[in-house]
C-alpha cells in the first residue's frame, strides 16, 4: 500500500502535534522520569519514561491504546492502514512506553515499508529519549533523505551538538544541506549563526542574524542576538 500526499502530510501534522509539542514541553521543564532499562550489546537504554501523567489521564490513554490495539486486531482491513499504526505508536509514546512505541514503529510500519517518513521521524525521537542517540542519528537521517523537513534537521543538528562533542564540525554542512534543500528560514539560519559565532565568525553569524530578522521581524530574540555578536566584534 503505498500513501497518498495528503496521506504524508497527516502523517506529519501527527508528528509536529504528538512527538514535537509532547517531547518539546516536557524537555523544557524536566517532567521526564525514567524508570527502566534494557541492556543491548553492553549499551543501556531506556523503555520507559514518566510524564507526569494523572491517574485519569493516564487510564483514559491506556484504554485508547488498548481499544486501538483490539481494533487492528479485529479488524484486517484496519490494520492495513499504516495512519492507525502510527497513531498507536504515538499513543505509547504519549504514555511514555518508549519500548512499545519503538515496537510499533519498527515491526508495524518500517518493516514493510522502511522509508516512511513519519515513523521514522517518530523512531528517532523515541530512540533519543531511550538515550540510543545512534540509533537517533541513524533515523533521522533516514527521515530526512525521504522528506526533507526543517524540525529534523534542528533535531539532528542538536542531537551532535548535545551528544557528539567530537563532531561539532558537521553541524555546519547539515545546516547549508538543510538551507539548499528548503530554502532560507529564520530558524535554520538562527541556528546556522549560532555555529558561527560559537566557532568565532562572527561576521558570519551577524550576516546570518539579520537576514533570520528580516525574514521574521517579529522575534525579538534575534534582536538580542545581533547585539551580542556585535558585542563580541568589538573584543
Amino acid at each position: 500500500m503505498k500513501l497518498s500526499k495528503i496521506s504524508i502530510k497527516r502523517l506529519i501534522l501527527i508528528i509536529a502535534v504528538v512527538v514535537l509539542v509532547v517531547s518539546g514541553v516536557a524537555w523544557k521543564f524536566n517532567l521526564f522520569k525514567t524508570k527502566q532499562v534494557v541492556v543491548s550489546n553492553g549499551e543501556v537504554f531506556l523503555t520507559y519514561t514518566d510524564r507526569g501523567l494523572n491517574s485519569d489521564d493516564r487510564t483514559k490513554l491506556e484504554q485508547k491504546i488498548s481499544d486501538l490495539e483490539n481494533s487492528l486486531t479485529n479488524d484486517p482491513e484496519l490494520a492495513k492502514d499504516l495512519f492507525q499504526w502510527l497513531t498507536l505508536g504515538n499513543l505509547k509514546y504519549q504514555l511514555g512506553d518508549l519500548a512499545g512505541a519503538k515496537e510499533t514503529y519498527e515491526t508495524k510500519i518500517l518493516a514493510d515499508y522502511p522509508a516512511d517518513a513519519a515513523a521514522l521521524e517518530n523512531l528517532g525521537q523515541t530512540l533519543y529519549e531511550m538515550q540510543d542517540y545512534e540509533g537517533a542519528e541513524l533515523r533521522w537521517r533516514a527521515a530526512i533523505s525521504v522528506n526533507p523537513w526543517e524540525v529534523t534537521y534542528l533535531k539532528l543538528v542538536n542531537l551532535i551538538a548535545e551528544k557528539f562533542p567530537n563532531r561539532q564540525q558537521e553541524i555546519q554542512g547539515i545546516l547549508e544541506e538543510a538551507i539548499a534543500n528548503l530554502g532560507q528560514s529564520a530558524g535554520l539560519l538562527i541556528r546556522l549563526g549560532d555555529w558561527y559565532a560559537d566557532n568565532g565568525q562572527y561576521d558570519r553569524a551577524l550576516s546570518h542574524y539579520q537576514v533570520a530578522k528580516q525574514l521574521a521581524p517579529e522575534d525579538s530574540s534575534i534582536n538580542e542576538k545581533i547585539t551580542e555578536v556585535k558585542e563580541l566584534m568589538k573584543k
